[in-house]
């Protein structure tokens, strides 16, 4: 461990605005604004303690011993007995076709999937890929290291495949891996983009509404031309970054 290494504050009197007329708890808010800050800072960073996190928000020292130990919880920092408090991870690395389930990108973190909900229905607002037919089943997943949630994702998936989908399937595997033992796939076409966090997905990503997120749009082709899942997946901005390699 590197203890020469000191957190940077930002400076500035906006840098530590709060919005006390929002719903979301002041220790909640001051956490996720940190959480950005932490992301851009080497692993075993020192990170400042209670009373200077207090006087940057303008807020007690109870509160700010809550936002610290929110972020204790989620794994974003680390206490060290008798040292003090240490950056604990940077960014996740999300990459088009490895698997979420093997912890390259989370330093063998647990990853999990809760499942949203699956069935026929599909989203009000994400509508199937046309060239799935009219019959679809519609898989949403919300992707967590520990307990912090990174991805939701949206999937479409023809109903003659869908109907071999098991939910257990769902909650333990990646579709793609899933996929790939029932079809031969030929190619995947991605659009990646940046939006702000809709309340819906502010919500299940336990960010403020606005904040910045990634949007990656996809669609499966088959050897035979077919379209067999699409979809999107919504990441969290603040905690994962989208990397690929592209042969030259």
């Amino acid at each position: 461990m590197r203890l020469d290494l000191k957190f940077p504050f930002p400076s500035g009197s906006s840098a530590g605005a709060v919005d006390r007329s929002s719903p979301l708890p002041l220790y909640a808010q001051i956490a996720r604004r940190l959480v950005g800050e932490l992301s851009q800072s080497a692993v075993d960073t020192r990170f400042p303690g209670d009373e200077e996190v207090a006087d940057r928000f303008a807020v007690s020292r109870m509160t700010a011993r809550q936002a610290i130990q929110q972020l204790v919880n989620e794994g974003f920092l680390r206490r060290v007995k008798g040292l003090g408090t240490f950056v604990a991870q940077r960014k996740i690395d999300e990459r088009s076709l490895a698997s979420f389930f093997d912890g390259s990108a989370s330093g063998g973190q647990p990853m999990t999937a809760q499942v949203l909900a699956i069935g026929p229905e599909p989203h009000p607002d994400i509508p199937p890929d046309p060239a799935l037919g009219t019959n679809v089943l519609y898989i949403a997943r919300l992707r967590l290291m520990g307990v912090v949630p990174l991805v939701i994702d949206h999937r479409y998936l023809p109903a003659r495949l869908g109907r071999r989908l098991k939910q257990s399937d769902a909650e333990t595997r990646s579709l793609l891996d899933w996929l790939k033992r029932l079809v031969v796939l030929d190619r995947v076409e991605m659009q990646v983009e940046a939006i702000a966090a809709d309340a819906d997905s502010a919500k299940r990503l336990r960010v403020l509404p606005g904040e910045p997120a990634l949007v990656r749009h996809m669609r499966y082709i088959a050897k035979d031309g077919s379209v067999v899942m699409s979809g999107r997946s919504i990441y969290r901005g603040d905690v994962v970054r989208y990397s690929f390699s592209v042969p030259l």
